[in-house]
């Protein structure tokens, strides 16, 4: 089965098409809250995505665990970025503004691919959109923002969320993208409504 969405992502809108039940579930849930009422106009990214094992599509094999570090590669005219993981394989098209991926299941997908989909290909994406990647918390309050910096481990997830308690909204623990410095108002975009956070961490909330 084939599932059409559409996503309001970094102030554009993205098509979204997955072939698979499963998978669809898996991948959207993550930013289920950018997805659109109504197909827009416009369309400036598409993402197509597919189940091999819905589909019936023999995977090629790959011994890596999932969760190992993914292998990056570029055409030399750097127009297409190919990003591998042990059981998800994308390419971007910079030019067309196009991912496809495949996944061998949405059974074999991990904790951060289900927080993160399609984490890599949409920072590239925003990069060249004139947007610049920060790796840090987002919040806001009243329309104004605050970006929680600090290097990885340091607690912009825990307090990314426990300012949630204080009603704040939540943007991001651990990626934005921000519009030009120069040029304000600066704007900030999350993509994803997940958050990571060790287990131990959840006994302060």
């Amino acid at each position: 089965s084939l599932f059409e969405s559409w996503y309001g992502i970094a102030g554009r809108n993205v098509r979204l098409a997955i072939v698979g039940q499963a998978l669809a579930a898996a991948l959207t849930r993550a930013i289920s809250h950018l997805r659109l009422a109504h197909r827009p106009a416009r369309v400036d990214l598409v993402i197509d995505a597919w189940d091999e094992s819905a589909t019936g599509t023999q995977p090629e094999p790959d011994l890596r665990e999932p969760g190992a570090g993914g292998i990056t590669t570029a055409s030399p005219d750097g127009r297409y970025v190919l990003f591998e993981q042990a059981r998800v394989r994308s390419v971007l098209d910079r030019t067309a503004r196009r991912i496809v991926t495949a996944v061998t299941a949405a059974a074999d997908l991990t904790q951060y691919e289900l927080g993160r989909p399609w984490h890599s290909e949409l920072l590239l994406w925003q990069r060249d959109l004139g947007l610049q990647p920060l790796h840090a918390g987002f919040i806001s309050r009243d329309g104004a923002g605050i970006l929680l910096g600090g290097p990885g481990g340091s607690g912009k997830s825990t307090t990314s969320l426990a300012c949630t308690q204080d009603g704040w909204a939540y943007l991001a623990d651990d990626y934005v993208a921000v519009s030009d410095p120069a040029e304000p108002p600066v704007t900030g975009y999350g993509v994803y409504n997940s958050a990571h956070l060790e287990p131990a961490h959840l006994r302060r909330f």
